[in-house]
């Protein structure tokens, strides 16, 4: 058994997994970069589309979904925090008494996971390619950082 020592070593660990899955499962290579966050959208349409086949124990998919919102959620923020020099914290989620991993970026906190699970759970309307995009202007004009590259 793997013990961890903060948040951001299991987030670390969660998105090596995805890492070694996205190959496995879906023939795609996933190196950390930004470009790879629009593959990260089609893993993830897959992964929504097979947990929407009914499932006749409701406590199995429900433990697949958070296991899939784990994984994927993990190699997204991983994403983020590397690209923008951010950092993992567990923080509340807005209008809500959970707690959950979050990446912070000068103050700004950004909930990877609840993203993901929203695109598994609800729609590609929560498509997160095209929410990364919206992520990244906002940044742009707000850090007086290198850009990174798509």
């Amino acid at each position: 058994m793997v013990v961890y020592e903060s948040i951001a070593q299991i987030m670390q660990g969660n998105a090596a997994k995805a890492v070694e899955l996205a190959s496995e499962r879906f023939g795609f290579h996933l190196d950390y970069s930004e470009a790879t966050l629009e593959p990260l959208e089609t893993i993830v349409t897959n992964v929504a589309a097979d947990l929407s086949a009914p499932d006749p124990s409701v406590a199995a998919a429900k433990d697949k979904i958070e296991y899939e919102t784990k994984l994927w959620g993990s190699y997204f923020g991983e994403v983020i925090r590397q690209c923008w020099k951010g950092s993992w914290e567990l923080s509340p989620y807005p209008d809500s008494a959970v707690t959950v991993p979050a990446v912070s970026i000068c103050g700004a906190q950004l909930f990877p996971l609840m993203k993901v699970y929203r695109r598994i759970t609800l729609s590609d309307t929560e498509n997160l390619w095209n929410y990364y995009q919206k992520i990244r202007q906002k940044l742009l004009h707000a850090l007086p950082i290198d850009e990174p590259t798509l």
